[in-house]
């Protein structure tokens, strides 16, 4: 050791400057430490001791660049003589260099040294014990920061400082754009097996750039290298994951990573590749509804997003462009399916169908190269379950799921039209027959939609006897600002069933799903309907009436023609009868007569005339005549004026008209019966009218006063119904012969009393309607009131009225013409009275304008 020693002594040889600059920098520093060992209550002493240390260096550092060549070897003897005993330390300790006294030559710190831009970038050398390092160094490039780069790094690394270093020697016009040079800094296995030095890139426009500073100047040359000044302290690179994040266009993709789980991995692991799409690719290739799903647990979208971010990691080596050869290959992923990557001959690089737009982001532990369209792995793929994840109607996949309807969410070959109701307005009572019915066989896009339009469900039941139950489409524009005199289509509200539709709907291969409002009910029963339809609530007293509620209730796939309360009114005095117990026989064949035994949407119905059975097996012809459609009936037309209410055993219309079955016979007895008229029915046995009641060949028009009406003319015109000439000429003056016709003011009719007793109608002005009276008989009160009127199957009727009306008595004209004549007397007088008490006051008024004022 001391002969290796002093072979430098006397070699005859000159040292380097920078040598001195070490030895100098190094004994101090031991000297220092020293007396800091020996005495621990100087600290500051030392330290003050070393800073004036520090300024002698530099002191001496200039000086020895004056002295002659004797004079630095004469002063290095010097030196080196009394610690000859620190040089035996130097030869025993691994981490600094021994002192070398070759040929001298400029290097790196002699360089340095010479320009005080570099006063700091000298001190975190000498800090991080660097120098020796440097300087022995064949060949090397070094990237110098200047004073004003670490005026915001306080402490820099010597991991950092060897990061400045590159291995090799490299002009500044050997510089080119995308270049990837490797550096001192090496971290093991990080970027491959072994120590591989991370890389620094080149980027060139206007100016140069290394890694994240400007090269301001080039091409200071020492003898062991070359120098290249920078503004900036370069900054090692992050791990993989950081370094992505730190990108505005890959916040999604990022989140993916955190989502998948696979942040770990890309921050912590080794030689790492990333293919990362950014932000507008993965928005412009992927749904929201997609995008949506692969961000939730629902459908295994986690699971598809972890097989759609491993498609873009390789994790074998690390793949820099300039390692991708011209051509197409193959790179195996971590998820399993290769990726095809190919370099034309202009350089561009793409992956799949996405073009590598940004190349080369270093990461501590690999690379990361930006690409501008994603690869979708041939394990991922989208179905209407997907899908329906994706849309938040994750409820009612729960649904389909739980009650094995899968099959119509899964399948991608299928086609299917599915209404969804998102997660917050769905029942979730929900089970097999709900869920059915939000399924329509079939691809409806908005286009194929309707207005009143009925489409087929899945929802099949026993009810309707295995045939599918519709859902109803209805079409509602909304009001134009634009043409206030039109309504838009362009901006209709599509309704199915009573459920709005939310937003566009989505297609996922051959099926499409819209968002709706709320869950859809099947159809509820036909009663169930009817009874909360107060227009038919003449319709359900019916039902109920006839003993049919059971029947109508358990019907299958019918037809039910339901009359408005307003159409029981139309045939007047017969609903009575219809509702009395003595008719619920015919109440019975009346309701039978408006269900036909299959179901009849009005789109069925052809235009013309058509044929259709009822339950009881009686024919029904119903015509259509353009969108008006009419059902032939005995006794007239019944409209159709609410077509197509769904129910749960098939259709039901609202008509305008009761529908009496040409086999139903109302007659004359009937409708008396059904209104209590058992005065009339009794008087009429005592004249021996009563074979007119069932006469079938013969109408009559029968004039019916109430039995409260009989009993006040007994009491008030003390008439007694046991005199039978007395009751037959009553009853005859009650009886028209012939067809009930329409009424109208001044109506005359015969009777059957004589020819000259006839009865003549009357509008009631106050209180409308009508009222009848004898012709020819003058009485205030002597009126009575139609309040209701019952027609027969063959033309006849009752009038049913609130008085009897009473035959003249001899004289009557008579005594009807003077009390005529009188009354008109009376007005006359009242008249010519009136005009002379005016004419009085007229001319009093007059006078008194003539008056003058006394001056």
């Amino acid at each position: 050791m001391i002969t290796n020693t002093f072979k430098y002594l006397i070699g005859s040889v000159i040292p380097r400057q920078s040598d001195f600059i070490y030895i100098l920098y190094n004994n101090n520093n031991n000297n220092n430490n020293n007396n800091n060992n020996n005495n621990n209550n100087n600290n500051n002493n030392n330290n003050n001791n070393n800073n004036n240390n520090n300024n002698n260096n530099k002191i001496k550092m200039q000086l020895i660049r004056h002295f002659n060549l004797l004079s630095i070897l004469l002063f290095h003897l010097f030196i080196l003589f009394p610690s000859i005993p620190f040089l035996f330390h130097l030869n025993n300790n691994p981490f600094i260099v021994p002192l070398s006294f070759v040929e001298a030559k400029t290097t790196f710190i002699d360089v340095l040294s010479e320009d005080e831009r570099f006063i700091k970038l000298i001190q975190n050398l000498q800090r991080t014990q660097l120098i020796p390092y440097i300087n022995h160094l064949p060949t090397a490039t070094l990237f110098a920061p200047v004073n004003e780069a670490f005026e915001y790094e306080p402490f820099i690394t010597k991991e950092r400082m060897l990061y400045h270093l590159l291995n090799l020697e490299l002009r500044g016009d050997e510089f080119f754009n995308g270049q990837l040079l490797a550096t001192h800094l090496e971290i093991a296995d990080k970027l491959g097996k072994g120590n591989i030095g991370q890389k620094l890139k080149v980027e060139i426009s206007d100016e140069k750039y290394i890694g994240n500073a400007k090269i301001i100047n080039t091409d200071l040359m020492a003898d062991n290298g070359i120098i290249h000044v920078i503004d900036k302290v370069l900054k090692t690179p992050l791990d993989a994951f950081e370094t992505l994040s730190s990108i505005d266009q890959l916040h999604i993709f990022a989140n993916y990573l955190r989502n998948t789980k696979l942040e770990r991995k890309i921050k912590y692991g080794n030689h790492i590749t990333v293919f990362a799409v950014t932000d507008d690719a993965i928005n412009h290739q992927f749904k929201s509804v997609e995008r949506e799903y692969l961000t939730g647990e629902c459908g295994g979208g986690i699971n598809d997003a972890t097989i759609l971010i491993k498609h873009q990691l390789h994790f074998d080596k690390v793949l820099y462009s300039s390692s991708v050869k011209q051509g197409t290959t193959e790179l195996e992923t971590e998820q399993g399916e290769p990726l095809e990557i190919n370099r034309d001959e202009h350089g561009n690089i793409r992956v799949s169908n996405g073009l590598v737009t940004l190349k080369d982001m270093l990461a501590e532990n690999g690379v990361i190269h930006v690409v501008n369209n994603i690869s979708i792995p041939q394990a991922l793929f989208f179905n209407a379950h997907k899908y329906l994840c994706g849309m938040r109607a994750t409820k009612i996949v729960s649904g389909f799921m739980k009650y094995g309807l899968d099959k119509y969410i899964e399948d991608r070959n299928a086609s299917y039209t599915i209404f969804a109701p998102r997660d917050d307005l769905y029942d979730e009572n929900a089970r097999t027959e709900v869920l059915k019915y939000h399924i329509v066989e079939g691809k409806y896009k908005v286009k194929d939609l309707k207005n009143h339009m009925f489409i087929k469900t899945e929802l099949r039941t026993d009810k309707l006897r295995n045939h599918r139950q519709r859902s109803e489409i209805a079409i509602l524009p909304d009001y134009s600002k634009e043409n206030k005199k039109e309504y838009s289509s362009r901006r209709a509200e599509i309704l199915i069933n009573d459920a709005n539709v939310i937003g566009d709907p989505v297609e996922i291969g051959n099926s499409i799903i819209y968002l709706i409002s709320k869950t859809l009910s099947p159809p509820s029963d036909v009663m169930s309907y009817a009874i909360r339809n107060r227009q038919l609530n003449a319709f359900v007293s019916a039902v109920f009436a006839s003993d049919m509620h059971t029947e109508v209730q358990n019907a299958n796939w019918v037809t039910i023609f339901a009359p408005t309360n307003s159409a029981f009114t139309k045939i007047g005095l017969v609903t009575s009868y219809l509702l009395h117990p003595d008719g619920k026989d015919d109440l019975r064949s009346v309701v039978g007569y408006h269900m036909l035994n299959e179901t009849i949407l009005t789109e069925d119905i052809p235009q013309g005339e058509s044929q259709y059975t009822t339950i009881d097996g009686n024919p029904l012809n119903i015509i259509r005549d353009g969108e008006e459609i009419n059902v032939e009936i005995a006794n007239g037309t019944s409209t159709i004026v609410q077509p197509d209410v769904l129910t749960s055993s098939g259709v039901l219309h609202i008509v305008d008209s009761v529908q009496l079955p040409p086999s139903l016979h109302i007659t004359l007895d009937k409708i008396l019966k059904g209104i209590g008229a058992t005065t009339m029915l009794k008087i009429l046995k005592i004249a021996n009218l009563s074979e007119i009641l069932k006469n079938t060949s013969e109408p009559f028009i029968i004039i019916s006063p109430t039995d409260n009406a009989f009993r006040e003319m007994i009491i008030k015109k003390n008439i007694s119904l046991d005199e039978p000439d007395e009751v037959s000429r009553l009853v005859r003056l009650h009886v028209i012969p012939g067809i009930s016709p329409e009424l109208y003011e001044g109506k005359e009719f015969p009777t059957l009393l004589s020819n000259d007793a006839k009865l003549i109608i009357r509008r009631d002005i106050l209180y409308g309607g009508y009222k009848i009276e004898v012709k020819g008989k003058f009485s205030l009160l002597g009126k009575a009131k139609i309040t209701g009127i019952g027609k027969t199957w063959n033309g006849g009727a009752i009038y049913e009225v609130d008085k009897v009306l009473l035959p003249r008595n001899e004289g009557s004209q008579i005594g009807s013409a003077f009390f005529g004549i009188t009354i008109g007397i009376l007005v006359a007088t009242f008249i010519t009275m009136g005009g002379g008490l005016g004419l009085h006051h007229y001319q009093r008024y007059r006078r008194r304008a003539e008056y003058q004022p006394i001056s």
